[in-house]
């Protein structure tokens, strides 16, 4: 990608052909182009925020809602695939509400979640809802006409995050130690609700 953004390689059919003849790396001229457009995403969304202090990152709460499978990396030891689903909230000093969700995820949900649960968090954090920022995946639900009459309406701001950002995102880091903390158990458990 250096050699694409030296302007070394200067369009992705030669990086597609560069590639493959010095380092036996098969990919098409779109896959380079889709990887600049969300690298040129990333590099944006990074210079928008680079000032930002640790105080405005506080005001934040990272939100997300994830297929739980804690025992997915059991299944070597013949533990089920048992998943649920959950809506997440974290912030920088805690964790906020959690709510297993038991059918699908659509807008209408989310809005209740956002002025359920979310609102419960503002609150029990003891947060002022014009002074925080909700972060929130590009799911197609989150920017719906909605979820985007329902954040104002709470008088939530919503942060433009940028697009398949997996390391920025923190809710996922929990369930990683959940998950390798049961792997480390003599006896794991048998099922997701043990």
């Amino acid at each position: 990608m250096q050699n694409i953004i030296s302007g070394k390689w200067d369009t992705a059919v030669k990086a597609a052909e560069k590639l493959l003849h010095d380092f036996n790396i098969d990919v098409s001229a779109q896959t380079g182009r889709n990887v600049l457009k969300k690298q040129k995403k990333n590099l944006k969304f990074a210079k928008m925020h680079q000032h930002w202090t640790i105080n405005y990152w506080n005001r934040v709460i990272w939100a997300d809602e994830i297929k739980l499978n804690a025992l997915d990396q059991l299944e070597d030891f013949g533990v089920g695939n048992q998943k649920e689903k959950v809506y997440q909230t974290e912030l920088s000093h805690g964790v906020g509400y959690l709510i297993r969700i038991d059918r699908r995820l659509d807008e209408q949900l989310y809005c209740k979640i956002s002025e359920d649960e979310l609102m419960k968090t503002l609150e029990y954090n003891e947060m002022e809802k014009d002074s925080t920022i909700l972060q929130q995946d590009s799911d197609t639900k989150h920017p719906s006409r909605k979820a985007k009459k329902c954040l104002q309406d709470l008088d939530i701001h919503v942060i433009q995050w940028s697009p398949q950002s997996p390391n920025l995102d923190l809710t996922a880091y929990p369930w990683d130690v959940l998950k390798n903390k049961l792997i480390s158990y003599q006896n794991p458990p048998q099922g997701i609700h043990e």
